[in-house]
This record gives C-alpha cells, structure tokens and sequence, in this order.
C-alpha cells in the first residue's frame, strides 16, 4: 500500500511574529491609484498622436521646400541642404562634435545619393524642377 506524501512547505508565521524576527511588516491595502489603467492609457496614446514641435517644424519646412521647388526659387541640391541643416540641427545632434556631425552629414548625403526610393523621388524632382 503507498500513501501519497504531501510535502511540508513551511509556514508563513503571523504577522507579529516575522517582525520581531526582523522580517518583513505586515501587508497593508495599497492605496487606491489616482488614475485607472484605461485613463493612463488614453493618455499615452494621446500624447503620442500629439505631433512634436520638431515634426511641427519639419512639416512647415517640407511644406516651404515644396512650394519653393516648385516656384523655382529652390534648387534641389539647395533643399536637401537645408533639410540636413536641420536635422544636424536638432538637440539629438547637440552633444555630438564638428567630426561626427561632419560624419553623420556624409553618411545622410550617402543614403540619400544611394538609396533606391530616394533616389527615384529626387529622380522625378530633377525632372520637373532646375537643378
């Protein structure tokens, strides 16, 4: 005949106990949060469609370029200048040095000379608008 062993865990000790043995304090209701988790959510999502000052101003500047391009007071070669001014421009880029801010100008100039996408876009704008 077997009998079944049940293990022996060990027993939590009451509350008055575990603190004069240095242990933990008794538990206490944690207090009720002054938002819900649906209202914090709500939040986040509507600060993340909230565009940011920086996507304000490369809107406004894609939108000037635009208009500039097609006037003909804008070269190409003068617009993707001024879009890498102000990406070089950005805080992000604050902290880094005249040598990387040099080499991240480059490596952007490469992506934009190399890039099959970019390339067919700036392809189209060489077409219609002077260089």
């Amino acid at each position: 005949m077997t009998e079944r062993i049940k293990p022996t865990l060990p027993m939590p000790l009451p509350p008055e106990s575990a603190e004069k043995l240095g242990g933990s304090p008794p538990l206490t209701p944690a207090s009720k949060p002054e938002k819900s988790f649906d209202e914090v959510l709500d939040a986040r999502e509507t600060r993340a469609s909230a565009p940011s000052a920086a996507t304000l101003g490369a809107q406004e500047l894609s939108t000037e370029l635009a208009q500039g391009l097609e006037a003909g007071k804008v070269s190409l070669d003068q617009a993707i200048d001024r879009v890498l001014a102000k990406v070089l421009a950005d805080p992000s880029c604050a902290a880094l040095g005249a040598e990387q801010r040099a080499e991240l100008e480059g490596f952007l100039r490469n992506a934009i000379e190399s890039d099959p996408a970019i390339e067919s876009l700036l392809g189209d704008l060489r077409r219609r608008v002077p260089r």
